[in-house]
């Protein structure tokens, strides 16, 4: 149920997705991981300045206070396998909160990661307009910023694990591409 000042304002969608260098069976186990970071002080959210058009690095960061869980991905017809849920509550009455679920499909040795979500600007038609000009354009770079991090992570983490025990971790030679010359 919308809160007073969110009552007048459309329920808003983000869809971002990336291809992580990352086997599909490494990733669900580390993306916990990811969540604890955001939840860290340090963590968060946030909003790179070149995403806004500034011309300088650094980013808008504002904490929040993330509550994730694991569940069945029924998006996925015919395997099973889990999804995290999450919702974000961004501790300001400037700021909308945010509930989404990040879903990991294989993309043959790496993963795709889809994050796709869901907020209501805050007050009302004022900020459903602010949203339609700015606001829609800061959720999507926010969430392209946790997907590019949680990607930076899951690829260290993958690296980490290669150098650990390289010879279990290779690609078996009859999933190796072939030349067929």
């Amino acid at each position: 149920m919308p809160s007073a000042r969110e009552a007048d304002a459309k329920q808003m969608t983000v869809s971002v997705e990336r291809i992580v260098d990352c086997p599909f069976s490494l990733v669900l186990g580390e993306a916990d991981v990811i969540f604890a970071m955001v939840e860290s002080p340090s963590g968060g959210v946030r909003v790179p300045y070149r995403d806004l058009g500034l011309p300088f690095a650094g980013a808008v960061k504002h904490g929040v206070a993330v509550k994730f869980r694991r569940q069945e991905d029924l998006a996925e017809w015919g395997r099973f396998h889990d999804e995290i849920a999450f919702d974000w509550k961004a501790q300001s009455r400037w700021l909308p909160d945010f509930q989404g679920v990040l879903r990991f499909r294989i993309e043959t040795l790496k993963t795709r990661v889809i994050l796709n979500g869901t907020y209501r600007p805050p007050f009302g038609w004022l900020g459903a307009a602010f949203d339609r000009v700015i606001g829609n354009h800061l959720a999507l770079a926010t969430c392209r910023d946790l997907l590019g991090r949680l990607a930076l992570a899951l690829e260290a983490r993958w690296a980490s694990e290669r150098r650990a025990s390289p010879s279990d971790l290779t690609t078996p030679s009859d999933a190796r591409p072939q030349d067929h010359r």
